[in-house]
Order: structure tokens, then C-alpha cells, then sequence
């Protein structure tokens, strides 16, 4: 449903962002390694193979667990872009904006350790591919 932004207009908007690399590798592991979610050919599962799939897609317009986060947020609108590194902080911070309570964030399922399935080179590879977002968002 559309709806006319300008009734929004006072609304405090905001938004969490992680970082493109990180969040890659994590759908990577879910939707890829655990998943098949996009039904790829096993030619297409390594994390090369998956790198290799998404080079050929428009990532502007993409499946939203690959696409662009800068293509997800109306960046024109938003009152505070907090970060999924500093959570609780940022939270802290959106809900005082709000004047609700605030006191912690349970952590739930959080990756223990990377398997190293994602060699520095790969990632690399990835942050070109999100070099947009890397850039909008002040990742290095």
C-alpha cells in the first residue's frame, strides 16, 4: 500500500545499518551454506561462487537479504542511522530521541566465531561489490 510520505514528515525515522562485508558473509551462511534460499547450483555455494553470482546481478534491485542497504533506507528522510556494531548504544540513543525506557539488548543468535570460510581477499572482493554502501555508510 502506498502511502503520502508528507503525513510522516514529523515522525522521528531512523535505521540500523551493519556492515556490508559482515552482513554479506551472514547471508552467505544462512541463506547459502545452511539454506540454498536462492536455489543455486553447487557451483554456486562457495562463498567465490556466491561472490561470482552476485557480480552478475543489479544490486540496487536485488533480493532485499543482498541488496543495497542504501536502497532500502529513504536516506533523504532519516532522522538518526545508528549502526548493528554499537546496537545497544545506538538503541539507547533512539529511544531517548522517543523518551522510552531503555535498558539493554538481549544478544540472540549471534555468530560465535567465522569458520574462515571467508579469506580477507573474498571480503575484499565483497566490499567492492557494496562499495556504494561502504562509502554512504562510513565503513572502510
Amino acid at each position: 500500500m502506498r502511502l503520502p510520505l508528507r503525513l510522516f514528515d514529523s515522525y522521528f525515522a531512523w535505521a540500523i545499518v551493519r556492515h556490508p562485508v559482515d552482513r554479506l558473509e551472514s547471508c552467505w551462511r544462512n541463506k547459502v551454506r545452511d539454506r540454498n534460499f536462492y536455489a543455486l547450483p553447487p557451483s554456486s555455494r562457495s562463498p567465490e561462487g556466491f561472490l561470482e553470482h552476485l557480480e552478475t546481478l543489479d544490486l540496487r534491485n536485488a533480493e532485499p537479504h543482498v541488496r543495497l542497504q542504501s536502497r532500502s533506507i529513504d536516506l533523504t528522510r532519516i532522522d538518526f542511522l545508528g549502526r548493528m556494531e554499537n546496537l545497544a548504544s545506538d538503541l539507547g540513543q533512539v529511544f531517548a530521541h522517543l523518551d522510552v525506557e531503555f535498558s539493554d539488548v538481549p544478544v540472540k543468535n549471534a555468530t560465535e566465531k567465522r569458520d574462515n570460510a571467508w579469506s580477507a581477499a573474498l571480503r575484499q572482493r565483497a566490499a567492492v561489490l557494496y562499495a556504494l554502501d561502504m562509502e554512504i555508510f562510513g565503513y572502510e
